[in-house]
């Protein structure tokens, strides 16, 4: 019978790599924003948009636009696990369309559900985005709009 014997030293080494590489990484993982635009490349300039705020803040600000103006994009993001939203605002002219409609943080249910009903309703997804919060759930802002008949 062929006995394996292995000094004490090599054992106690190869449990301190296994501790070693099993430890997490002293540096913090940064949550970032992870998302994507319908709208094409250029079609706003970053001068375009409204500072970020929160998702009440926006909604204030969208309470008291200016008459015969609406959000044409909503954007999202995660920064540091704050949901922050940031806003385009231009004149409704009613000449391609009837009616808009805009969300934002809507999650991937309450998105379906709002979608399904203004697809049903006639309207068409103007611009669409979405953004990836700390925890890998995803947030959408969504403007529709009603084509004129």
């Amino acid at each position: 019978m062929k006995r394996i014997f292995q000094p004490l030293w090599m054992l106690s080494a190869a449990a301190a790599l296994l501790t070693l590489s099993c430890k997490p990484s002293a540096a913090p993982e940064k949550a970032e924003a992870a998302g994507f635009k319908s709208i094409k490349e250029g079609s706003f300039a970053e001068s375009d948009f409204s500072e970020w705020l929160s998702k009440a803040n926006l909604q204030t600000v969208y309470e008291k636009r200016a008459p015969g103006t609406y959000f044409a994009f909503v954007e999202g993001r995660n920064n540091g696990g704050l949901q922050e939203y940031r806003h385009v605002t231009r004149p409704f002219t009613g000449d391609k369309y009837s009616e808009f409609a805009v969300f934002w943080g809507l999650s991937a249910d309450e998105f379906y559900q709002v979608d399904l009903k203004m697809l049903r309703g006639g309207f068409i997804r103007g611009n669409t985005q979405v953004f990836v919060d700390g925890t890998g759930r995803a947030f959408h802002q969504v403007v529709w709009l009603k084509p004129k008949a």
